[in-house]
């Protein structure tokens, strides 16, 4: 499938007070273009604008030798090594024409630890409050990748800089895409690799459908709750995101059950101290 399959809708032929009750009812991802247009500030956002704005605040960047940021299913630990790193010698190196080593800030909470940026996300007042479950920065080199997954909240993904290639599934698909067991450290996390597919030993992901889709900056692409995604950086980038929760329909999926069944297993693991 490709991008036509997927509904687009400027940002000013949306109704501010509607906006979030319409996209609940949304069953598949929507692409939301034109931000700029209402507003403006947002697209000054650079490397160098939000270095202008943290300056010497320090950051957790996530470093990856071949640009992937996967986690061990029987571990949970990371395969790549984290870094606190002043937030201006990070922008230097990102801003460098062919930076050697893969680098990500990822999913640094805008509320919590850089308040300095929320007054400029109005765009999150679109969103009641009481529905917001987290807003995060993004920032890294082109080249990075994140694993197939999916997320139990719904997913406004704003894009301010640079471009990243999103992989999509429906919750629908969830036996295809071979997800980790849900005793496992990741139950998140899928085998397959969307971008190379290896249907020799993954044989059902060839059954699954999915979409793709690039994001450019002044685009927000609306993911809803246990849709699959694989995303790839195509340059450096910058990105927000606003996770808000599911409705009650949005859970009536197998995911969501995965999902329960990895949390009371965490909790029980916990309790025993993982003798079970």
């Amino acid at each position: 499938m490709n991008n036509s399959k997927i509904r687009k809708i400027k940002l000013n032929d949306i109704n501010a007070k509607e906006f979030y009750k319409d996209f609940m009812s949304e069953q598949g991802p929507t692409l939301i273009t034109d931000i700029f247009e209402q507003f403006p500030s947002l697209e000054t956002w650079d490397v160098g604008y939000l270095a202008s704005k943290l300056g010497n605040k320090t950051i957790k960047v996530n470093f990856s030798d071949d640009g992937v940021y996967n986690f061990n299913e029987k571990t949970g630990k990371p395969n790549f090594i984290s870094k606190n790193i002043n937030f201006s010698s990070y922008a230097k190196t990102l801003n460098k024409k062919n930076p050697e080593e893969k680098m990500y800030a990822q999913k640094i909470s805008i509320l919590r630890e850089l308040p300095e940026l929320k007054d400029e996300l109005k765009i999150i007042n679109y969103i009641p409050n009481k529905y917001i479950h987290s807003a995060n920065l993004w920032l890294g080199s082109g080249g990075n990748t994140s694993p197939l997954h999916f997320d139990y909240y719904n997913n406004f993904f704003i894009q301010l800089y640079g471009k990243k290639k999103f992989w999509l599934y429906s919750p629908a698909d969830f036996y295809c895409l071979y997800p980790n067991s849900w005793n496992s450290m990741a139950p998140h996390l899928s085998k397959v690799d969307p971008s190379n597919l290896d249907i020799i030993k993954y044989p059902n992901a060839s059954k699954a459908k999915h979409l793709t889709v690039t994001i450019s900056p002044g685009t927000i692409l609306f993911l809803p709750s246990y849709w699959w995604h694989q995303v790839y950086s195509i340059n450096t980038s910058i990105s927000v995101n606003v996770w808000c929760e599911p409705s009650f329909k949005q859970k009536m999926v197998m995911a969501h059950l995965h999902s329960c069944l990895a949390s009371l297993f965490a909790k029980l693991s916990y309790l025993f101290k993982g003798n079970i």
